[in-house]
């Protein structure tokens, strides 16, 4: 679920049926009575309305590919060079999962690891303001923990960059790097133990392998197994 092949234009997720939408926050597995319904109401329809049931997996696919495609706009550069100065042309990501204090049913793509050379890697995602405000807090408090400033010097909140959201997110797993094995586990267990385990330490967030692995993350048993399995289904 987190290997993008070449299928899209502008850079995509493996799978090739994917749920387009151009909203940020995408909800999942809910009945829907209308397409812009907002969260509320949503929650309050639940028992009405259509039984539409958007896979998990496709509902990650659409966060991925808007983010892909918005990196692509913005010009943002895989990090390293080959000898002739020409950079990778590929395509691989690794979505980024917030599973923090703000409980949903749809999970929520907070950026994209856009992996380089070398095993260097950037993140390409949300900054802290353009999240909604739940999380906004609960980031900010973290942040202040840990000593950042959270004003600038003329009173107005600090926009930390993504890279900062996450890292801080993943330090104290309140987000996860999803790699195939994750998916294959949440297909057997649900998104919901997956969460848990990756909580409680179980499971791994990733940010050490991906950190200092980049692309050859992947190359362990199970992510290679994991990721076979999965191509296998689409190729």
């Amino acid at each position: 679920m987190c290997i993008i092949s070449g299928s899209f234009p502008r850079g995509n997720f493996i799978w090739d049926e994917a749920l387009f939408t151009s909203d940020k926050f995408v909800i999942c597995r809910m009945k829907w009575r209308a397409q812009n319904m907002s969260k509320e109401s949503l929650k309050s329809n639940e028992d009405e309305g259509l039984n539409f049931e958007i896979n998990i997996e496709q509902c990650v696919q659409a966060q991925i590919i808007h983010l892909s495609s918005e990196s692509e706009h913005q010009e943002i550069k895989r990090p390293g060079a080959f000898s002739n100065g020409k950079r990778t042309n590929s395509k691989l990501v690794y979505p980024i999962i917030y599973i923090g204090n703000q409980e949903s049913k749809s999970p929520l793509v907070l950026g994209i690891v856009m992996t380089g050379l070398c095993g260097r890697s950037v993140i390409f995602g949300y900054s802290l303001l353009e999240l909604n405000v739940e999380i906004q807090r609960e980031i900010t408090k973290l942040l202040e923990f840990e000593g950042f400033p959270t004003t600038s010097t003329f009173g107005k909140p600090m926009n930390w960059e993504a890279k900062t959201v996450v890292d801080v997110l993943l330090e104290y797993k309140k987000a996860l790097i999803l790699l195939p094995n994750d998916v294959l586990f949440t297909r057997e267990n649900g998104w919901e133990r997956l969460i848990e385990d990756v909580k409680t330490g179980v499971r791994s967030t990733n940010r050490t392998a991906v950190n200092k692995l980049g692309r050859m993350a992947l190359k362990s048993e199970k992510q290679r197994s994991a990721y076979k399995q999965i191509s296998k289904e689409l190729f």
